[in-house]
């Protein structure tokens, strides 16, 4: 099964959602394994700021995760669907709307709480209209949450001093290395983010992930900020 994140996702973000936000750290034995794949000359006083800024970058990629997620689903509930099968939302309105009609047509049993009902369920159909006229005004958005996060990564790593590189068509590990900074990113998949990003251990390519890093580091470079 893929990653949510495995590849750009079109989507829709949402202008009224609510702030995610996402707490989580690393351990001192997983930041020792993290450790292992930075350059070494390190100071102690830097490395505490790389390891909070690296924190940092991990916990504004599962939170841009959440908010993928939702504006992926707000994007699938306005298009539509396989051969003639209208839009969730749309489908949501029809039955509301015939709803209503129901309410409407017992209107002869003068019984209240059918009409206070009928009075809520017009205001939410409304509502609800509103709210996908609203979504359809905004304009889908392709994202890669992955090459975001590794971007993110290259500038606090620069920030700190190094030189954040990556080494083309790595197919053999031995024969052509992938660089610090590859190790690095695939290093924090395997130690902290796992499935919330390229996958667990063992369920994804590694060569996959190193050509993604290059295709960031490519990206950041092209958007005018080089690797150095």
């Amino acid at each position: 099964m893929k990653s949510p994140a495995s590849r750009p996702r079109k989507l829709l973000i949402l202008p009224d959602a609510l702030p995610e936000s996402s707490e989580i750290s690393f351990s001192d034995e997983r930041w020792a394994t993290i450790r292992e794949t930075l350059p070494d000359n390190l100071s102690a006083e830097t490395e505490l700021q790389l390891r909070s800024s690296i924190t940092s970058c991990c916990n504004r990629f599962v939170a841009r995760m959440r908010e993928v997620r939702k504006g992926a689903e707000a994007a699938a509930a306005i298009r539509k669907r396989g051969g003639k099968q209208a839009a969730a939302f749309d489908q949501l309105q029809l039955h509301l709307k015939s709803a209503v009609k129901e309410l409407a047509a017992m209107e002869g049993m003068k019984d209240p709480f059918l009409n206070l009902y009928r009075d809520q369920l017009e205001k939410i159909v409304q509502g609800i209209m509103k709210r996908g006229e609203a979504l359809r005004g905004l304009s889908p958005m392709t994202v890669n949450p992955r090459h975001e996060l590794v971007r993110s990564l290259a500038r606090v790593c620069k920030r700190t001093g190094m030189a954040p590189t990556a080494t083309h068509r790595v197919y053999d590990e031995t024969a052509n290395k992938p660089a610090w900074f590859q190790e690095c990113v695939a290093n924090l998949n395997d130690n902290l983010l796992g499935a919330q990003a390229w996958g667990a251990v063992g369920s994804y390519s590694r060569k996959a992930l190193y050509s993604d890093v290059v295709k960031a580091l490519r990206e950041d470079a092209k958007a005018g900020n080089p690797r150095k």
